[in-house]
């Protein structure tokens, strides 16, 4: 019964991963597009983030390109869990810079994007 139980914890887990893994590629790929909106409603209900600040500042040297580097598990009792990702960037300025972003896991097994 143990072996059961933790085959289908990690079937949970892996789902979990994708959908992190898809949520982080849809946020990036909607600051590409130029679609602000869209990407602001991907962030955490808990971000401290004004939409028209976010938009603004999202179109002043907007994403042009992005590759994710590195990616890999966080989690603790106080802050839940999710994934971490490091993304370089190519901004439509030419500048390169790599972004630290995570996801969270929501209770419902789906994702949010956080800062």
């Amino acid at each position: 019964m143990a072996l059961a139980c933790g085959g289908a914890y990690l079937i949970i887990e892996d789902r979990a991963r994708e959908r992190s893994d898809q949520m982080i590629r849809e946020y990036l790929n909607a600051l590409t597009r130029g679609e602000y909106g869209a990407a602001y409603g991907l962030l955490c209900d808990n971000e401290d983030v004004d939409r028209a600040w976010f938009e603004s500042k999202q179109g002043r040297d907007p994403i042009r390109s992005f590759v994710v580097e590195r990616s890999g598990d966080w989690g603790n009792l106080m802050d839940g869990s999710g994934r971490g990702y490091s993304v370089r960037v190519t901004l439509a300025s030419g500048i390169s810079t790599v972004e630290y972003l995570t996801t969270k896991y929501a209770s419902d097994g789906d994702s949010c994007v956080t800062h």
